[in-house]
């Protein structure tokens, strides 16, 4: 199990519910969860990022609730952003991202920084050489390529197209949560 989207029929999730899960890359808490106990994503070590959709939901007061490994997504001056700085992990504001969803935008071709309408190793080659300065991109290259939106391309986005390039991401697994 890689990735996880709780359903909105679950109000809470408990103490240690995906502790020790060590393959999950991913998972999204819906608005109808109002609390998340103690543990419950910890020791997760593949854990990149937990979008929590419920501004007040409640977070068990523990670094160990969810694992340092990964990026909380959720609403500015939410419980979320609370819990983040409390325990010093990395925060990305939901309502800072694109108003699409950029999983099913239609306009997103992950890893096509040519726009040529395909994933190619010269995309990756591309993309390193706008890293180091030697090349430039679209700024519609640029949204392909930014494969962990973090607003600049990166040794980890050309890896990420890598990885998709020998099927080891799809392109439903983007974006990818940027490392602290």
């Amino acid at each position: 199990m890689t990735s996880v989207t709780i359903p909105e029929s679950i109000t809470s999730i408990g103490e240690s519910a995906f502790c020790w899960c060590s393959s999950l890359e991913s998972i999204t808490i819906p608005e109808s969860v109002t609390s998340i106990g103690n543990y419950a994503f910890a020791y997760c070590p593949s854990l990149e990022s937990v979008k929590i959709q419920n501004a007040e939901c409640g977070i068990d007061e523990s670094e160990y609730t969810i694992n340092d490994t990964a990026t909380i997504y959720g609403y500015s001056n939410s419980t979320a952003q609370a819990y983040a700085k409390k325990y010093d992990r990395k925060f990305v504001a939901l309502e800072n991202q694109e108003t699409t969803d950029p999983i099913t935008d239609p306009e997103i071709l992950w890893g096509d920084a040519d726009e040529n309408g395909k994933v190619e190793i010269l995309d990756v080659v591309l993309m390193n050489r706008v890293y180091v300065g030697v090349d430039k991109i679209s700024d519609s290259g640029k949204k392909n390529a930014d494969t962990d939106q973090d607003n600049k391309i990166s040794l980890s986005d050309s890896m990420n197209v890598l990885k998709l390039l020998v099927h080891l991401l799809e392109q439903n697994d983007f974006p990818i949560a940027a490392e602290a």
